[in-house]
């Protein structure tokens, strides 16, 4: 089997964030065998790693299957795959010493082939401000002015008057009178209600 690789000159790597704090960025690569041909329309198998600078700690791991293109252009998104272990969004990018291994195997199962371990010099800023130290606060703003009174916007609607015409204004017109109700017990009515017995007199 052909050992594969990602050749210096050829590889090409986009880091495009997504709007509104990503979690994941694209990878883009040509592949091309040790002989330096293209890897055209095949499916491979690729393992991205993500670790720290010795290599001995793995933040995080996923695969992809894909195909190439008829350039030898393979195009994923990096926190998309399957993943194998850890978990995206607790990757450290605030350490800043963030390393990624690629992995191809060309026949399109799990044998890999490492082809190289690069540190991402770009660290995607919006994943790192989802979980970035906050900034101190800010000094307070000046006191704004004071806004106009109820009174002051009547005025400014084109009315005249004073504040207890503004004040009239607020109150409605009269309704008109409502019908006369029952008329309600007497107190003698209240007082048998009671439970009492007599007559007015009593």
């Amino acid at each position: 089997m052909k050992r594969l690789m990602i050749f210096a000159a050829g590889i090409l790597t986009f880091f495009t964030l997504f709007a509104q704090v990503p979690q994941g960025f694209n990878y883009q690569a040509v592949v091309r065998n040790d002989q330096g041909e293209l890897l055209a329309q095949q499916q491979v198998s690729i393992r991205i790693s993500l670790q720290d600078e010795t290599g001995a700690v793995t933040h995080y791991s996923e695969t992809h299957s894909v195909t190439t293109s008829l350039q030898g252009v393979v195009n994923f998104v990096v926190g998309g795959g399957t993943v194998q272990s850890g978990v995206f969004t607790d990757i450290p990018w605030g350490d800043g010493n963030i390393h990624m291994k690629v992995e191809v195997d060309p026949t399109g199962g799990s044998s890999y082939t490492t082809l190289g371990v690069s540190q991402l010099q770009s660290v995607p800023y919006a994943l790192y401000a989802a979980n970035g130290t906050p900034g101190p606060q800010g000094p307070q703003g000046e006191q704004g002015e004071d806004g106009q009174s109820a009174y002051e916007i009547w005025l400014g609607q084109g009315n005249t008057g004073t504040v207890e015409d503004f004040l009239a204004s607020l109150t409605g017109a009269v309704g008109p009178q409502g019908d006369q109700g029952e008329d309600g017990q007497s107190a003698y009515e209240i007082w048998l209600g009671q439970g009492n017995t007599g007559t007015v007199e009593d």
